[in-house]
């Protein structure tokens, strides 16, 4: 077993693109064929030149089609974490809690961090390679107005299969 601090990438290894602040796509974290992750905790965090509002997600505003987060497998969803599409920054409290800090700088850029610990629900999420599971984060629209926008994934890898 070894301690898992990976972010989402496109290539769902922590390669990839890690940075959201980009036009759509996905981001994942996919244990490989000879592992099984646990995810306790997912970690959000977002810059942006602007200042954050409730109605907004950043400060160009709301996202039309919003940030989707889902468990796959080879056979598609197996778990919607996101049935309401998180649009404005409100939403990560759906998931979060009130576990989130939103900056409020008089100058420079502010930050919004949010810390979703899965196991404060009883549950954690395990991603087991040999079934092709992974977590996904579809963004469904332009971030490019963002500075930054990163998410990591904690957790524990154990390996199968004697490896």
């Amino acid at each position: 077993m070894a301690r898992l601090d990976q972010l989402f990438s496109t290539s769902g290894d922590g390669t990839g693109a890690t940075n959201m602040a980009a036009l759509p796509a996905n981001y994942m974290v996919r244990p490989a064929a000879n592992e099984v992750m646990e995810i306790a905790r997912i970690l959000v965090h977002m810059t942006d030149a602007g200042k954050f509002a409730g109605e907004k997600y950043s400060a160009a505003g709301a996202l039309a089609n919003g940030i989707v987060i889902t468990k796959r497998d080879t056979t598609g969803i197996v778990h919607n974490y996101t049935p309401q599409p998180i649009k404005v920054i409100g939403h990560w409290g759906l998931l979060a809690g009130v576990d989130m800090i939103v900056t409020d700088f008089t100058t420079g850029n502010d930050i919004v961090l949010v810390r979703w610990t899965l196991t404060k629900a009883d549950h954690k999420t395990t991603l087991d390679g040999r079934k092709g599971e992974y977590l996904n984060i579809e963004v469904k629209d332009t971030m490019v107005a963002f500075v930054e926008h990163q998410i990591q994934a904690q957790g524990n890898v154990f390996w199968v299969n004697g490896d």
